[in-house]
């Protein structure tokens, strides 16, 4: 299983019958704990992004907005 909500979850999102749950933080990993997962099926790995909001940017944020945000309201202009 992979969340990718950062600070909540259903509950059915953890499974005791998964082999891998991938969590994006510490709420999360401690959510997935109350729900019944053993700390060796979980894996805190942070929210994966698609590689194009990669950026070799000094400050690590993305250079410039994405194509398709470039004029939208959810891109809140980053340098």
């Amino acid at each position: 299983t992979v969340v990718t909500d950062l600070g909540g979850a259903h509950p059915t999102w953890f499974n005791k019958g998964v082999d891998k749950c991938f969590v994006p933080s510490d709420v999360l990993y401690d959510a997935a704990l109350n729900r019944g997962l053993k700390p060796h099926q979980l894996i805190e790995h942070g929210l994966p992004i698609r590689s194009g909001f990669w950026s070799d940017s000094p400050d690590g944020g993305p250079s410039k907005a994405p194509p398709a945000q470039e004029k939208s309201k959810g891109w809140f202009g980053f340098n």
